[in-house]
């Protein structure tokens, strides 16, 4: 029996990637959905998949965001988790 995945706004997608933000003590994870909103639409956009979650972080003393998607496979098989990497 093949699952169903249903797709959501990107918005809706980051919201809940970034839930229990308002416990923070500081602005990290607003400051991280404003920069990396535009990286994981470029991903969304590229792979045709679902968004899982978006995160900042560092990559060789860069700031970078790393997106995880759900892309659809062909057939019956199962989707792919894929993450992403993309530099700000």
């Amino acid at each position: 029996m093949a699952a169903r995945f249903t797709r959501m706004p990107l918005a809706a997608g980051l919201a809940m990637a970034l839930a229990g933000a308002a416990y923070a003590d500081s602005g990290s994870y607003e400051i991280a959905a404003t920069d990396c909103n535009s990286a994981a639409q470029r991903v969304v956009s590229n792979t045709g998949g679902q968004l899982l979650s978006v995160s900042a972080t560092t990559e060789g003393g860069k700031s970078a965001c790393r997106v995880t998607v759900l892309v659809p496979s062909k057939g019956d098989k199962r989707p792919r988790k894929v993450t992403k990497t993309v530099s700000k």
